[in-house]
């Protein structure tokens, strides 16, 4: 290449080689393969433009299901708060009409807990003796 002065040893810095050569009419010094690396550089940029984009939109969309469905959740703990308080308050009264009731009778409430100590304690000693009894076996 020396012997040819109108060529220059390629420049392979860049990711594509690149040739200086002089036009002999003009004279002038032009590059090789400049317009192709152009293009590709040009491509490249609008491909990381496009997916930049994408993903603005894709987060976006994120953020808005995720506003979606926390906005969901709250709603569905608002409303089993609000049951979960109709449910302690029926629970309240119906202990206080049960407490009114064992204070107005007492012999009577007196009766029905013996009653179901007893027969609490019937159905342990039955368990026990079924539950021994497969033990023996």
């Amino acid at each position: 290449m020396a012997a040819n002065h109108n060529l220059q040893e390629p420049d392979c810095r860049s990711i594509v080689c690149t040739l200086r050569v002089q036009d002999p009419v003009s004279s002038k010094w032009s590059y090789v393969m400049a317009d192709a690396a152009d293009d590709i550089r040009a491509n490249l940029e609008k491909q990381v433009a496009d997916l930049k984009k994408e993903v603005s939109k894709i987060s976006k969309s994120l953020a808005s299901r995720a506003s979606d469905a926390m906005d969901d959740a709250e709603e569905a703990f608002e409303d089993g708060k609000g049951r979960a308080r109709q449910a302690v308050a029926h629970v309240r009264d119906q202990a206080h009409v049960a407490v009114g009731a064992m204070r107005d009778n007492p012999g009577t409430t007196a009766t029905v807990l013996s009653t179901v100590g007893l027969l609490g304690l019937a159905a342990g000693f039955i368990l026990s003796g079924v539950l021994s009894g497969d033990r023996r076996r």
